[in-house]
């Protein structure tokens, strides 16, 4: 590598150093003009007249090649997910306008090669390059010795950036069909279309170029009508050149566009509107007729793509990994005591991590999380459970008002005989009509950042050390995509970072998707919402075939447990304005009852002749008893389970009657069945 004090280049210094030094030794300049120059290649040590040691004369050989981008729409990020994808290593730096005035976005990119070669082959391999982000590489990436300035201005941000492990440039051969060299024409000048279809060789360039764009495209996330703008735009180029035609762009990029979410989140799902924007833009950048290969096929290599498992080492690339001198060796816990695991509630809410809590609207779930808060802050148990760690607790609810959360309190404190006078460290804040949202999204990079109110709330919970933190709910508190996956691990890594810094629990309160309901999981959104938690609690309703028998019952669920098993139920009853465990004895006397009210079913059936069974159809017990036992309290699902528990218990008998053409199952009493009349 060749550095130069700064762009009049009157100071040469060679330097033999790998990307992942060169990204940790980024130097400090007082302004833009005195930052040093950097350049991959060896120059000759001879000066101009003027004292300059950069110009083409010196220029002796390339070691790499540097891209400039400053056209403000292609985010850092996604210039590493175009590099990533392409397996080309890398370093994206921002340069000092990034993000400022207005400017958008602005990096460079650094692509290494194996092999030291000819500044008359670097156009080619820029151009490998260029083609990853649809030939928007600024032109003076093209001048062979261009330098480009590195390091941070003292006072601004320091720059993002990013390293790419992949393979050296000159053996991604691969990457020659999608190659874009520099416009002969600056772009936006007028420009004069000529049919070049005659010509295989930017025929074939043209329609690698579209298959790249699509493939761009539906890779896209963030700003997608931009992207497809852009893409759209230099394909017209190509169009007015007759390399292309409407069909064929047509068909690359609509699937691209629906793969991506474009058509159903922007369009609608209107397949015309897409056409609409492509046509558009087409149309548009036909007044620039684009030449694919301004760069001769002469000036590629005609070699086989080498395999990207090519045998090189990234250490020559990215340079070795850091030693792992933060990191300690686990045979420094021989003879340690083992921590115990810390919980909020034993085997249903881990301590210092985020648990979510979904249930569908009107179910309870705000009411379940209001009485742990205050079961935590009153020093008592909660729903029949340990609050294993009480203490202060903060709670915010989106949905909502002050007086609702006031009558709540009052249903649950005057329940559990708690007076509000006990309630000094529950402190809580209804947020029902104000902005709830404590994460934002930057649809320009799709990173979601804390707002001022996370700030706020972080700065409360250092303040006051709650042992939880209930947030109600989800979906007023991001304004991400709930489907993303991306979204959902950023805003539950941000919730975590509450954990960690301040030792608390977060109890998340969600709603599940209809999809999530209807299967009983209670999941809502992407499935990394689930994943990304250590616990994921669902509150349901107690149904049977769709039909509620005793709408005051609800199950609480651990569906999700790192720390312990699944599949724990709490049933819990509503009463007075609060929910109540249904405790063992409870239990057992209902299913007593159950039983009770199913054999004196089961004896006025057989009294009036009729013959009832214990399989699904029309003659099926709990069925045919349903409507008189609710009356008596007593749902289908608890006749069910008392049918089956009295036949396991040989108190019932199933007998065959009926021709042996025609055989049925017949439910009856056996020896000793007896009932309560």
């Amino acid at each position: 590598m060749a550095e130069f004090g700064d762009r009049r280049a009157i100071k040469h210094e060679r330097k033999a150093v790998s990307l992942r030094d060169l990204s940790k030794s980024l130097p400090l300049a007082k302004s833009k003009d005195t930052m040093p120059h950097l350049k991959l290649g060896r120059f000759t040590g001879e000066s101009t007249d003027k004292g300059c040691y950069r110009h083409n004369a010196a220029h002796e050989s390339v070691s790499g090649v540097e891209g400039d981008y400053d056209k403000g729409e292609i985010s850092p990020q996604e210039a590493v997910s175009a590099l990533e994808k392409a397996g080309v290593a890398a370093m994206v730096y921002t340069t000092p306008s990034h993000q400022q005035d207005g400017k958008g976005h602005r990096w460079r990119v650094l692509c290494p090669l194996a092999t030291d070669t000819s500044p008359s082959k670097r156009a080619a391999l820029l151009a490998r390059v260029n083609g990853l982000f649809g030939g928007n590489l600024g032109d003076e990436s093209f001048t062979a010795s261009q330098s480009f300035n590195f390091g941070r201005i003292k006072g601004n941000p320091a720059p993002e950036v990013h390293l790419v492990e992949g393979r050296y440039l000159d053996h991604c051969a691969d990457l020659d069909t999608g190659a874009i060299g520099k416009a002969k024409a600056e772009r936006g000048e007028p420009g004069i279309a000529a049919d070049l279809s005659y010509d295989s060789f930017r025929v074939e360039r043209a329609k690698g170029m579209l298959q790249f764009a699509a493939e761009r495209l539906a890779d896209t996330n963030v700003a997608r009508n931009e992207a497809l703008c852009r893409e759209a735009y230099l394909l017209g180029g190509l169009l007015a050149n007759n390399l292309l035609d409407r069909e064929l762009i047509l068909d690359a990029l609509l699937p691209a566009m629906t793969e991506n979410g474009y058509l159903d989140s922007h369009a609608k799902g209107d397949m015309a509107d897409v056409e609409r924007v492509i046509d558009a833009q087409l149309e548009a950048g036909a007044r620039e007729p684009f030449d694919p290969s301004p760069i001769s096929a002469e000036d590629f290599d005609d070699e086989e793509p080498e395999e990207s498992t090519s045998s090189f080492d990234l250490n020559d690339i990215l340079g070795p990994p850091p030693k792992p001198d933060f990191l300690e060796s686990a045979s420094c816990l021989n003879g340690v005591a083992i921590p115990p695991r810390e919980w909020m509630v034993p085997d249903l809410i881990p301590h210092r991590t985020v648990t979510i809590l979904g249930g569908d609207g009107g179910t309870g779930k705000s009411l379940v999380a209001l009485q742990l808060a205050i079961a935590s802050a009153a020093r008592s148990d909660w729903i029949g459970q340990t609050v294993e760690r009480p203490g202060p607790v903060v709670y915010i609810s989106a949905e909502d008002e002050r007086d609702e959360l006031h009558r709540r309190m009052a249903d649950i404190t005057e329940s559990q005989s708690v007076h509000f006078a006990d309630l000094s460290d529950l402190l809580f804040r209804s947020l029902a009509g104000e902005n709830a949202i404590l994460a934002d999204l930057d649809r320009r990079t799709g990173k979601l950042t804390a707002t001022k109110l996370l700030k706020t709330l972080d700065a409360n919970v250092k303040a006051i050390k709650p042992t939880l933190v209930v947030l109600d709910t989800l979906a007023d508190l991001h304004s991400g995509d709930q489907n993303d996956q991306g979204h959902a691990r950023q805003f539950i890594t941000l919730l975590r970072g509450l954990c960690v810094r301040h030792g608390c629990t977060v109890l998340l309160l969600a709603h599940p998707s209809l999809t999530g309901i209807n299967s009983g999981t209670g999941t809502g959104g992407s499935m990394a919402w689930g994943n990304s938690v250590r616990s994921r609690l669902y509150l349901r309703r107690v149904k049977e075939d769709r039909t509620e028998a005793d709408p005051d019952l609800r199950i609480l669920e651990t569906m999700k447990s790192n720390y312990g098993k699944i599949g724990g139920q709490v049933t819990l009853r509503w009463q007075d304005g609060a929910f109540n465990a249904v405790s063992a004895d409870d239990e057992s006397e209902m299913q007593a009852t159950a039983e009770h009210v199913f054999l004196v079913l089961l004896d006025q059936a057989t009294t009036t002749g009729q013959n009832v069974s214990p399989n699904t159809g029309a003659n099926y017990a709990p069925a045919l008893f349903e409507s008189q036992a609710k009356a008596k309290g007593v749902s289908k699902t608890a006749l069910i389970e008392a049918m089956r528990t009295m036949i396991r218990d040989e108190r019932l008998a199933v007998e065959q009657v009926g021709p042996p053409s025609k055989r049925r199952s017949v439910l009856v009493k056996s020896h000793g069945g007896f009932t309560d009349d």
